[in-house]
């Protein structure tokens, strides 16, 4: 398993749920994104439409064969937000 987190108050822009989702499908492996609020799976649009990446920290769990490249492709986008 490999994990990284973000703090959310360095991202200030609109988050774009439906090109997380997209990215997240690119892998093969098991992917979570857990917040305050809770545990999302980025794959699902439903459940990233609820997701609010400026409520506390967000770490981004990975467990695969491509979990790393996974979870750093997406906290770059998380990044990239805040650019």
């Amino acid at each position: 398993m490999y994990t990284k987190s973000i703090q959310s108050h360095k991202i200030s822009g609109l988050f774009r749920a439906p090109d997380f989702v997209q990215l997240a499908c690119r892998w093969n492996c098991s992917i979570r994104v857990q917040n305050n609020h809770g545990t999302y799976d980025p794959k699902s649009i439903m459940a990233m439409m609820s997701f609010n990446p400026k409520d506390g920290a967000i770490t981004v769990f990975g467990d695969g064969p491509d979990e790393k490249e996974a979870v750093d492709s997406l906290v770059d986008f998380l990044i990239a937000m805040s650019d």
